[in-house]
């Protein structure tokens, strides 16, 4: 049982101890509510006793082991760990990294440590395992030294063969917060055959994932990849909110795509029901519109009256907001994709270039 008094657990780790019959009882920390407000050293004092105790009598009567902390234990803690942690199995090693990243930032040395120890296990970790150790490092902020990373990367082009769901998931996960680079183009390739034969199970989530992956690199799929893509993508774009939907457009172009006109048909019908739907703080900004607009002209895009009826509705909105490089992104993308401006829009236009002129004038 973990007592966590200073909400800093990690939760999806209560389901492993939850499965356990409870034989320890931590409490962490010990005087955390102590330290506030209370000016009564004594009554501090008699309350912290009769604590103690209570859990003395529980560890009695039930003949469990009851562990009390508080921050300057757990800095004792982890000093004692760095010492042996060449003792300790992989899954151990992981565990005491979450663990101390949660409890009290280790120091340099600790993780330096740390990530020696796991280093010579790195070839046998699963990918989960790896996504926990990489997870561990970002969560602590530190960089990790190049032999380190070197084996990390190469542990991960390994899985890029796997066939597993939930491992596919994670990996593209992972991806999405280390970046592209991590992986050299055959690792790439790998990872896009197991997406194609696993399309029809893939989250929006994960197909966004994978767009940005493939933006990020200098791989471009072929044909039937493509295809496939688009595809699946075109079903989920429904459930996408406005900003999620830009956001693919824009990878498309960024890595050259050209999805055909009913894909983008579709695309337009999805934004337009999604961000009349969408709640005012989860609707299209400013700058997602002229983020669309740039991607429809570059595409060759002619959006239809309803998407123009939203357009100039926005534009009436934000103009007085608009600063002279949106102005002029605005302009010249209605201008390639030649969408009518209503004769109220023209005039609030030319009004706002005028005002943004003066400005910088003065």
């Amino acid at each position: 049982m973990y007592i966590d008094t200073e909400g800093s657990f990690m939760t999806d780790r209560l389901i492993d101890m939850a499965i356990a019959a409870v034989s320890l009882v931590v409490l962490d920390s010990a005087t955390f509510h102590f330290r506030q407000a209370f000016p009564d050293a004594g009554q501090r004092a008699r309350l912290m006793t009769a604590m103690a105790q209570q859990l003395a009598a529980l560890a009695e009567q039930h003949g469990v082991a009851v562990v009390m902390m508080n921050q300057a234990l757990v800095r004792d803690v982890l000093r004692a760990i760095q010492v042996q942690m060449h003792l300790y199995e992989p899954h151990e090693l992981l565990d005491l990294a979450e663990a101390a990243v949660q409890l009290a930032r280790p120091s340099q040395l600790w993780m330096q440590a740390w990530m020696g120890a796991l280093l010579p296990y790195m070839k046998q970790l699963q990918l989960g395992q790896l996504a926990r150790a990489g997870a561990a490092l970002l969560a602590y902020g530190g960089n990790p030294s190049k032999p380190w990373a070197g084996l990390w990367f190469v542990a991960l082009q390994g899985h890029c063969r796997v066939v597993d769901l939930p491992e596919l998931q994670q990996l593209l996960a992972l991806l999405e917060s280390y970046g592209p680079q991590v992986l050299e183009p055959e690792g790439v390739d790998e990872l896009l055959v197991q997406c194609h034969v696993n399309y029809s199970r893939l989250t929006p989530q994960d197909m966004l994932r994978l767009l940005g992956l493939l933006a990020g690199s200098q791989t471009r799929p072929n044909n039937i990849w493509w295809q496939g893509f688009l595809s699946t993508l075109q079903m989920q774009l429904p459930v996408l909110t406005p900003a999620q939907l830009v956001i693919a457009l824009a990878s498309m172009c960024e890595m050259g795509g050209r999805p055909p006109q009913a894909w983008l048909a579709s695309h337009e019908t999805a934004l337009l029901n999604t961000n009349s739907r969408a709640p005012s703080d989860e609707a299209l900004s400013p700058k997602g519109w002229l983020l669309l607009l740039e991607c429809y002209s570059q595409l060759m895009y002619r959006p239809t009256a309803d998407f123009e009826g939203a357009l100039e509705r926005y534009c009436l909105g934000v103009l007085p907001g608009l600063g002279p490089q949106a102005l002029a992104s605005l302009v010249s993308s209605a201008a390639r994709l030649q969408l009518p401006l209503s004769p109220q829009l023209e005039d609030a236009i030319i009004t706002r270039l005028e005002q943004v002129r003066h400005a910088m004038i003065c």
